[in-house]
């Protein structure tokens, strides 16, 4: 893994017009980025390949259109949450309107989220679409 701390927003309002241009014009991206959030630790490589396969997938699913979503913020975390490391955190969803994702399509980002030190979530349903949490632990200021 070759991690670098980043600025999440940062990255992602960057990522905004490759993730335009594999949405499509049918799918209205938006972005909720919270102002304060925290730095983070990761392998920038393996972050882009979760957000176009998120985005390939929610792309797929929605031939017709739809909507996809990119929220940030920092989230105060304990066990009984996850079996995390730290308490302090930053979290990245990714919520798209179209059919459900199956937890299989998502292993390999569970993988890459748990060897940056977080955890993920997925959950679907069939008439709000599928969300996508990461929680990764952030890093001193």
């Amino acid at each position: 893994m070759d991690a670098h701390v980043i600025d999440l927003n940062g990255y992602l309002i960057d990522s905004i017009g490759l993730l335009r241009q594999i949405l499509g014009e049918r799918v209205m991206l938006s972005t909720s980025l919270a102002p304060d959030v925290r730095p983070i630790q990761l392998d920038l490589n393996q972050l882009q390949v979760a957000l176009i396969g998120i985005a390939t997938r929610a792309r797929d699913t929605m031939p017709e259109g739809g909507r996809f979503v990119i929220e940030t913020g920092n989230v105060l975390l304990n066990q009984h949450h996850f079996d995390i490391r730290q308490a302090e955190n930053v979290q990245l969803s990714l919520t798209h309107s179209g059919a459900p994702t199956p937890p299989a399509e998502l292993s390999t980002i569970y993988a890459f989220v748990i060897d940056s030190g977080g955890h993920c979530t997925a959950e679907s349903d069939v008439e709000r679409g599928t969300t996508v949490t990461f929680y990764f632990p952030a890093r001193p200021r």
